[in-house]
């Protein structure tokens, strides 16, 4: 499967509030996303511009600690069993998230 791009972050929100200013942005002139305003409470859409100009950085983030998690776990010799599952788990849940984020299955 090819992953599919996205518009290269950083992205930013424009400023408060968010339910009169509701755009996320890449550049000056590369919007990427408009929230939603209607029906959502103030703190509702605040959060969701917030998370969405998170986006780019939170998925950098969780590749690089599914990466990191998968060097540890080739570098120790003996696993306890439950850290063993630990390291399974967190690597699935990573794997999902990120596979999501990149257009693949949930």
């Amino acid at each position: 499967m090819t992953k599919r791009k996205h518009t290269p972050g950083p992205w930013f929100r424009n400023i408060k509030p968010a339910s009169k200013y509701n755009t996320v942005w890449a550049d000056r002139n590369t919007h990427v996303a408009h929230a939603e305003r209607s029906g959502l409470t103030e703190e509702e859409i605040e959060g969701n511009i917030n998370l969405i100009a998170a986006a780019p950085e939170l998925l950098k983030e969780l590749i690089l600690t599914r990466d990191w998690l998968r060097h540890i776990r080739t570098r120790l010799d003996k696993i306890p069993y439950t850290v063993q599952l630990g390291f399974d788990q967190a690597d699935k849940a990573l794997s999902g998230v990120i596979s999501k984020a990149e257009g693949g299955a949930a």
